[in-house]
């Protein structure tokens, strides 16, 4: 049987409200990935996409979030379902309580602590021993929300367009005049020091990240007269030397002494 494109326009109410539902979930989840400091594309389950990654974690919540809502919606038989559909993921997560559970999800997931997880019978049954000796069954600590072990990414700019400083508060907190601080992935870190040195032109760029040395960071300049160098695997910055920049001219200590004889 041959395979045609979908179509909107032509798909029956049910189609449309999920068509739209998912769409709009997918549009929260690239913000909470994105935000995260995550790579929307590098998928588990989903593969050969840009936004793979979004895709894997949206399916967490279509059963219990936009699947009932377009049913709903469907049917009312409303006259504009798309904008019904949207409105009503909206007013779901307007609390804000589904992008905290999705960024709790997601870095309990990409999480490298191993946590003991209960299969099988005895896994019902504890609840239910719980109950019958009026216990009342420990819950699991909330996870802390703190992205722990995220190199953090500090760039001072100097003498930059200003169209360089809104690039970077995309991504970093600008807590003064010319400086950023955040916590990026490498990748983004990467990326976006290229376009710190295609953007700054003239004017003048550091940066310092954490890595895995013996100071725990690392330096990047663009257009500075102070450069890192590395000494015996130790990361230090050489300074010029006013005295060596200029030209030594006249008489040296020596030869005054003697015509002065």
């Amino acid at each position: 049987m041959q395979w045609e494109r979908r179509d909107f326009d032509s798909g029956t109410p049910v189609n449309k409200a999920l068509s739209a539902a998912n769409t709009s979930l997918y549009g929260v989840v690239h913000a909470v990935v994105v935000a995260l400091g995550l790579s929307p594309g590098l998928g588990f389950v989903h593969t050969g996409h840009i936004r793979s990654f979004v895709y894997d974690i949206a399916d967490l919540y279509k059963a219990d979030l936009t699947i009932p809502i377009a049913f709903d919606i469907a049917a009312r038989l409303p006259s504009d379902i798309a904008s019904e559909t949207r409105r009503a993921i909206r007013d779901s997560m307007k609390d804000g309580k589904f992008l905290e559970t999705c960024v709790q999800d997601i870095t309990s997931l990409l999480s490298d602590e191993d946590e003991v997880i209960e299969y099988g019978p005895d896994a019902l049954e504890a609840p239910r021993r719980c109950h019958a000796l009026g216990l009342q069954r420990p819950r699991r600590p909330r996870r802390n929300l703190v992205r722990r072990g995220r190199p953090v990414t500090i760039i001072v700019v100097t003498a930059c367009p200003p169209g360089l400083r809104g690039h970077l508060t995309r991504w970093l907190l600008e807590i003064s005049p010319g400086v950023f601080v955040g916590t990026i992935t490498t990748r983004v870190r990467i990326l976006m020091w290229q376009r710190v040195t295609d953007m700054a032109k003239t004017g003048r760029a550091i940066m310092v990240y954490s890595t895995n040395t013996e100071q725990g960071l690392a330096f990047e300049v663009h257009n500075h007269d102070w450069t890192p160098i590395d000494h015996e695997g130790l990361h230090l910055i050489r300074r010029p030397n006013p005295n060596t920049s200029l030209p030594i001219t006249g008489w040296s200590n020596a030869a005054r002494r003697r015509r002065q004889r």
